[in-house]
């Protein structure tokens, strides 16, 4: 499993694919086997200023979790190999000279959720994917239905929590979707971590702060747009560290929803999980679901509304774009979706 500095020549970087505030993502060939893999560092910036540690630390972790979890986590990327911590300029072609350590893992097939942040700079439609198939899946797929998304971090969820820990920061940006089978890959578990009770500082932290993210940025307290473009934004980018706070502030979207019975079920499962009521996943997974049904009958009376139905046609077309092709993506599995 361990890639030494030497064996990295292995895989051939074919450019890189994206970046975060932490991180940069390289897509690459393994030269062996002919697959397609991805080459992950800390963002060079931080590496520069020598202040990558805590990135380092995090991959540490998830790489540790992975080899003791072995095949078992659903929905995550599949990890290829690591080097130790070295310095990588002629790997990379560049001359940070500070010693760090890479990441190979296997390349996600499809989409992120939510793509680079640099790239909604400069006016790519980032959030497509999140309101299409996440938020707002006015048309079904034509074998998994609605809302597989949420079921799939529903998975992921329970079985890190199977296995002692708790997966965060789910956010779109680490989430890649395969429209043609829907089904997603988890391509980042840095966030995973250990429950922890109150102490000092340290806040409380528990599967109820998991069931805040599955609200925050994949249920929708809107209704779909009736224009394309209105599937361009991300949602939920706005930061609010505080857990009360977010559940605040989606209560109060809800409640100020029209009516309606989803909104009413949205409403009591977030005021237990604000209260952490939930006595663990079997129970959340009960009323969660019982959302989810309410939800897809919402989306099916909605499809039938010709304006919105055609706006969300119209922005699955701009998947076609060019901008999209540099992913593991066909266009042409948008065709589960059409009827």
């Amino acid at each position: 499993m361990l890639t030494s500095t030497a064996d990295l020549s292995q895989f051939k970087l074919d450019g890189k694919i994206g970046e975060g505030a932490d991180s940069e993502v390289f897509a690459a060939t393994d030269s062996a086997t002919g697959d397609a893999v991805v080459v992950k560092r800390p963002h060079p910036m931080l590496i520069s200023r020598g202040q990558h540690s805590a990135v380092e630390r995090r991959m540490a972790s998830a790489i540790a979790l992975r080899e003791q979890l072995g095949d078992t986590l659903p929905c995550v990327a599949k990890l290829i190999g690591y080097s130790q911590s070295a310095s990588h300029d002629d790997y990379f072609s560049d001359t940070l000279g500070e010693s760090y350590s890479v990441v190979v893992e296997e390349r996600a097939r499809g989409i992120p959720l939510v793509a680079s942040a640099m790239d909604g700079i400069k006016r790519h439609p980032i959030g497509l994917p999140q309101n299409l198939f996440a938020i707002h899946p006015v048309l079904p797929h034509l074998e998994r239905g609605r809302f597989s998304i949420l079921r799939d971090l529903l998975e992921v969820g329970r079985a890190f929590d199977n296995a002692g820990a708790l997966i965060l920061d789910m956010r779109p940006q680490n989430i890649y979707f395969h429209p043609g089978s829907a089904t997603i890959i988890v391509i980042d578990i840095g966030g995973v971590t250990e429950p922890q009770a109150t102490s000092g500082r340290k806040p409380l932290l528990d599967l109820h702060d998991f069931y805040l993210e599955l609200f925050k940025w994949y249920i929708p307290n809107t209704t779909p747009q009736q224009q394309a473009t209105g599937y361009a934004q991300p949602i939920g980018m706005e930061t609010i560290p505080m857990f009360n706070q977010n559940l605040d502030t989606i209560i109060r979207q809800h409640t100020d929803a029209p009516d309606g019975d989803w909104h009413d079920a949205a409403i009591h499962i977030l005021r237990k999980v604000k209260a952490r009521t939930y006595p663990g996943f079997d129970a959340f997974s009960a009323d969660f679901e019982a959302l989810l049904d309410l939800l897809n009958a919402h989306y099916e009376r909605l499809s039938h509304c010709e304006g919105i139905r055609k706006a969300w046609q119209k922005a699955a077309e701009l998947l076609t774009a060019d901008y999209w092709r540099k992913y593991q993506f066909d266009s042409d599995s948008l065709s589960a979706y059409n009827r």
